[in-house]
């Protein structure tokens, strides 16, 4: 990457690329999250940028050098990574790059909205306890939030849900988690429990001789495999299925 002042020039001052040392003084040291402190250094903007958004190498050196001319021209005196992308992420905007913009975004949360989680509490759930870990749990869902809205879901997908247009429940999951499951209940009651001979270290019951053990069967099931899901679960036709073992019929 090659920078002239923006400054009035000759046309061959203009030709003439930045000395490095006059660079490295015009440029703030970074605070890196690691905890450590380095030297600013243009080149790792424009491998990142490259790597996370699949920009062309003349793109991303351009918006290095926007970048750059930033951060000299504001007088910044110290820097972070994240301070860094949100700049990257604004000269991306700027320069019609919104695809590539929301995949070099940081996603999290403002500082005072966090704080006021920590003063008030959260109201959106009554069930929910005022304690750390439903503080990070609210948190982590709020991360969650945005990545399915940045990339799983399409622009017009997103859009439409923000705007209220469809609903994508619990979104805080779609990226991990289905919602609901509906169970076939002969897959407990005919290959017992667990009802897959592929788990390993895990000990396996037959099916089930008596009601008492085919109710316990499936309930524990369900209890198995609820953090699969975000939602509830059920069986299908459960009372016709259970009806043998409580008559004492066969399966036929």
């Amino acid at each position: 990457m090659v920078l002239v002042p923006n400054s009035e020039t000759t046309n061959q001052e203009k030709t003439k690329p930045i000395r490095s040392g006059f660079l490295k003084n015009l440029l703030p040291r970074v605070f890196r999250t690691e905890g450590d402190v380095i030297p600013f250094d243009p080149s790792k903007i424009e491998q990142s940028i490259i790597k996370e958004t699949g920009l062309d190498k003349n793109s991303a050196d351009r918006i290095t050098e926007l970048v750059v001319r930033r951060i000299i021209s504001s007088g910044i005196k110290f820097l972070s990574g994240p301070h860094i992308r949100e700049i990257v992420c604004s000269i991306l905007s700027e320069q019609h790059f919104e695809e590539e913009r929301k995949l070099y975004t940081r996603i999290g949360m403002p500082l005072m909205d966090y704080e006021a989680i920590l003063e008030n509490g959260i109201d959106e759930n009554a069930n929910q306890d005022m304690n750390p870990e439903s503080i990070h749990h609210w948190a982590a869902n709020r991360i969650s939030d945005e990545y399915a809205l940045l990339r799983i879901l399409d622009s017009e997908e997103a859009h439409a849900h923000l705007y209220g247009d469809i609903h994508v429940h619990m979104l805080r999951y779609f990226d991990l988690r289905p919602f609901c499951q509906e169970w076939d209940p002969r897959m407990i009651l005919e290959h017992g429990l667990p009802p897959v001979d592929s788990w390993a270290h895990c000990n396996k019951s037959g099916p089930a001789g008596s009601l008492r053990v085919a109710v316990t069967h499936l309930a524990k099931w369900l209890g198995i495999i609820q953090g699969e899901f975000s939602g509830g679960q059920g069986y299908d036709y459960i009372t016709t299925f259970l009806a043998p073992f409580a008559k004492g019929l066969s399966e036929r």
